[in-house]
């Protein structure tokens, strides 16, 4: 964690930081703060939620960004973003979360990587689908981070509202998604850039344990199944007593 944050030590200032930024909102809305946030922000007070798709390769501070935003988007209306309750590495308990949350931020990590493509397609086909058509009405506001857009559907993408590329550690590109839904054809607009620095040092710290935690469950899944591979009599002892017991 130390090395990483010496990587955003250079960007200085601990306050989200935006340039190239196009005035494309036709009103005086939170005028000082980042065009994606006054977008959001405005989303939510026409009773919209927003969903966020960030894309880039891995160590390219997708998951910072997307805490550093909740944390200055939770400011604005005076509440506090905490990882433990807000982040999520699989989709069970993210859809638990979503069952009741309203008005409220989250991040679903990863996405996909713990699914085979058959159950994705299934999983994106069913479950996303209404996530991300049927529950605007509570004003959520879902980060996801995954590392190529082509892990949605062409369908799941465009029911988004936005998709960012990191560029580099502590910088990002912030695009908008424009649909034109009579000649079914959506597409990726860009508004500004945007450099930010380490979230809080709390949330860092509660993230990277939660990460490494989930990370392990991952290599055991894999281990378990290379060995079921390799050596098919002893998966099956031990199915077969995990079904006794």
């Amino acid at each position: 964690m130390k090395q990483f944050a010496m990587r955003f030590s250079k960007f200085g200032s601990q306050k989200l930081i935006t340039f190239q930024k196009e005035h494309t909102l036709p009103f005086d809305f939170h005028p000082k703060l980042a065009l994606l946030f006054r977008h959001i922000l405005y989303r939510k007070k026409l009773g919209m939620d927003t969903v966020i798709v960030v894309c880039g390769s891995k160590r390219t501070s997708k998951t910072y960004f997307s805490i550093k935003s909740c944390e200055e988007l939770s400011k604005v209306e005076n509440k506090k973003f905490d990882v433990k309750s807000q982040v999520f590495f699989d989709t069970l308990p993210f859809l638990k979360f979503m069952r009741t949350a309203t008005d409220s931020y989250a991040i679903l990590e990863e996405v996909g990587i713990g699914y085979n493509a058959q159950d994705w397609f299934e999983i994106q086909s069913k479950i996303f689908r209404n996530i991300l058509q049927s529950q605007g009405f509570r004003r959520n506001v879902i980060f996801m981070t995954l590392p190529n857009i082509s892990y949605l559907l062409k369908s799941a993408r465009f029911l988004c509202n936005f998709g960012i590329e990191t560029l580099q550690i502590g910088v990002v590109r912030i695009n908008k998604v424009v649909m034109r839904h009579l000649k079914g054809k959506g597409w990726f607009e860009y508004i500004e850039t945007i450099r930010f620095s380490l979230p809080e040092k709390e949330n860092v710290i509660n993230y990277e344990d939660m990460k490494k935690v989930w990370n392990d469950k991952q290599i055991d899944k894999d281990i378990g199944l290379i060995e079921g591979i390799e050596n098919p009599e002893i998966a099956y002892k031990i199915i077969g007593g995990a079904l006794a017991g």
